[in-house]
């Protein structure tokens, strides 16, 4: 078992070391699936029970394995994850030269915690469209990784701050410009003829132009660029099973829902696994949770799926959700923060989330089959509901159930420092989470969907 444990834990941290961007963890997931004979959903082949097909849309991707029943009477299990995290953006057209460095604007993605970013390693990440290479008939786009490539967004020193230990104030425009030593700032000593070139060379060209070093991209071929900055140190695991990483929240999600789906064999009902983006931004995208992702593809089952074409909302009345988001742990240093009956732990499991207002899709009978699920597997599970006085954050759950108006439940992985730089969970519960998922694509939906609460 420790051995099978520490391999868990080894892919884990690969998987969230390449998934820098929500590209690159669907890259990275593509992999996984390919490996284990998915293969994409091209066309209008009639697809048979067993069948497992995938379709990739930009950093979203939804992946399938056909029921050994008709949709109609086999039902859906949809378990879903996001493949963004908070971060910080770059706004290339705006950089500027000072002080022997290129400094470089930033947009802020989402909600990260500002101070974690700064005095720290930051490499880039992103993609690249660009004009046609020789012999190609149109442009090109090209997905990058530079961890070679290094900035940083120094603080104040203290001496000139006095007032830092009592809650630093950083303007989104003005301090969290990220510094690149400028290449043509290198001391004269040692200088090549090109350097008077550089120093003349327009500094948003320059910073692409070390941003693309060793890609083989030529700056001058750039149409445009989505670049991000990226922790430059990436995941690992104590010798006591602390999972210390950038953006657990959710690659974490995104790696157990991925895992359980991969370790199960057909079932009944259809397993779907979907992995959004943009949840950080609020999921109102084509690619977010809000948008009509999930029904296009669910419709395309309908048509395809063994038993004839079926109507989508026949399909519906028999689909749940498991919605799989990080959940707030406990931190030991404001325990007053959690009410005593909803403070999950880490290495506690996975996590039920529950809202009276709906922040989260919980609710029964979901909630009790998930308890029974989790106690047939031998699986501890633990509860979220917020103080009454602080609000709760969003999730893809009550995006995706209200728009395909199914019953679903929000589950999570608990993790300290959600949305800092570096957050904090245990590979124990990513572990638990997987089994629970792949409980939740291999239980009967009778308990659900013929319950007296659920007519």
């Amino acid at each position: 078992m420790r051995e099978e444990s520490d391999a868990f834990s080894r892919e884990l941290c690969r998987f969230i070391d390449q998934g820098v961007t929500s590209l690159h963890s669907v890259c990275a997931l593509v992999d996984h699936l390919e490996q284990a004979r998915f293969t994409p959903l091209d066309g209008d082949a009639a697809l048979k029970p067993g069948d497992t097909r995938y379709v990739r849309r930009e950093g979203a991707l939804v992946a399938c394995r056909i029921g050994t029943e008709p949709l109609r009477r086999g039902g859906v299990v949809i378990a879903a994850a996001h493949t963004d995290s908070p971060g910080l953006h770059v706004k290339h057209r705006s950089v500027r030269r000072t002080d022997r460095f290129l400094q470089v604007p930033v947009e802020v993605y989402g909600g990260p915690i500002l101070a974690t970013w700064l005095d720290r390693d930051l490499a880039l990440a992103g993609r690249i469209g660009h004009d046609p290479g020789a012999g190609e008939g149109r442009g090109g786009m090209t997905l990058i990784s530079l961890p070679a490539v290094r900035g940083v967004i120094p603080n104040l020193a203290i001496h000139l701050n006095r007032e830092i230990n009592d809650g630093a104030v950083y303007n989104r425009q003005d301090h969290l410009r990220a510094l690149f030593l400028d290449p043509s700032s290198r001391s004269s000593s040692g200088e090549d003829s090109s350097s008077q070139d550089r120093e003349d060379q327009d500094p948003a060209a320059a910073f692409l132009a070390l941003a693309l070093s060793g890609t083989g991209i030529d700056p001058g071929a750039v149409r445009d660029a989505e670049l991000t900055l990226v922790p430059a140190d990436g995941a690992r695991v104590t010798p006591q099973g602390l999972l210390l990483a950038p953006r657990i929240d959710n690659l974490a999600g995104c790696f157990s829902v991925l895992q359980a789906l991969l370790g199960v064999q057909a079932a009944p009902q259809t397993q779907v696994a979907i992995f959004y983006d943009h949840e950080e931004v609020g999921s109102v995208t084509a690619t977010g949770a809000a948008g009509a992702m999930t029904g296009q593809f669910l419709r395309r089952l309908c048509r395809l799926a063994p038993g004839g074409d079926v109507p989508l909302e026949d399909v519906l009345s028999r689909t749940v959700l498991i919605s799989n988001d990080a959940a707030h742990a406990r931190h030991p240093n404001y325990r007053e923060k959690h009410d005593e009956g909803y403070a999950p732990v880490l290495t506690g499991g996975p996590v039920v989330k529950k809202s009276a207002v709906r922040r989260y899709a919980s609710e029964l009978p979901v909630t009790s089959w998930i308890a029974g699920v989790a106690r047939r597997a031998g699986l501890p599970l633990q509860y979220l509901q917020n103080r009454s006085d602080i609000a709760a954050g969003s999730t893809i759950g009550p995006a995706v159930a209200s728009r395909l108006a199914i019953p679903g439940v929000d589950l999570g992985v608990p993790i300290l420092g959600m949305h800092s730089i570096r957050e904090t969970g245990a590979v124990v519960d990513v572990e638990q989470m997987t089994a629970l998922v792949a409980g939740t694509y291999k239980e009967d939906l009778d308990e659900i969907f013929d319950s007296p609460a659920s007519r």
